[in-house]
């Protein structure tokens, strides 16, 4: 669920540090995480809709 929200408000455009203070992570790094973890999965699930 927070991978989610963070990713929302990501995905809308909030600047990286106010998701950060908005979602109480101390440090970029570990929102980071939650962010990278989005990128992966959207990689690939683009890579399995070409493998077809």
């Amino acid at each position: 669920m927070r991978r989610s929200f963070i990713t929302n408000l990501n995905h809308k455009g909030m600047p990286l540090r106010n998701i950060m203070d908005f979602s109480g992570h101390s440090t970029m790094s570990s929102l980071e995480r939650y962010l990278k973890s989005d990128l992966n999965e959207s990689s690939n699930l683009l890579i399995n809709m070409w493998n077809l």
